[in-house]
């Protein structure tokens, strides 16, 4: 138990840390929430001018919607671009989850992101349990998501 709780922190802590050299933008509704805690995080790495990224984010904001209220947080990790210009992309797909502006590439260094785009699937104890190097489609986020989601949280793990 005191492992799973480390790594969670771990995590949370390389996360967070993370984002003191990153700029956090809210999607386009404004959510301001970016608790992870025992929830299935979807990290995806991405920019404007990358048009499988482009092609993905209106089924990476279907799944957020869809998925949300079970436990699932989709972070935004877009590659060194202006802030504005990312306002403007996420304004006009209606993205309402949180992008992290990573314009030092702390977090796409971290990651080992070598293209874009890169998904990177963390269960609810904030262990790294898959990748997908290039675009996403509905199959593959479903299989990878959903058995996260019904895994039990770590408070059901004593």
């Amino acid at each position: 138990m005191k492992m799973i709780i480390r790594r969670l922190l771990l995590v949370m802590a390389i996360i967070f840390s993370l984002l003191g050299g990153c700029d956090t933008q809210e999607g386009a509704e404004g959510n301001k929430s970016l608790e992870i805690k025992g929830k299935v995080i979807v990290l995806n790495f991405w920019a404007t001018w990358c048009p499988p990224c482009r092609k993905e984010m209106p089924l990476l904001e279907s799944t957020y919607k869809r998925y949300k209220e079970k436990g699932l947080v989709i972070l935004g990790i877009d590659y060194n671009e202006d802030r504005e210009r990312v306002l403007k992309f996420t304004q006009e797909m209606g993205v309402t989850f949180p992008i992290i502006l990573d314009k030092e590439l702390k977090l796409t260094r971290k990651y080992g992101v070598l293209s874009l785009p890169a998904t990177f699937f963390i269960d609810k104890k904030g262990i790294v349990r898959d990748q997908h190097k290039g675009e996403i489609v509905e199959e593959i986020i479903a299989t990878k998501v959903e058995p996260l989601l019904s895994e039990s949280g770590l408070e059901e793990r004593r």
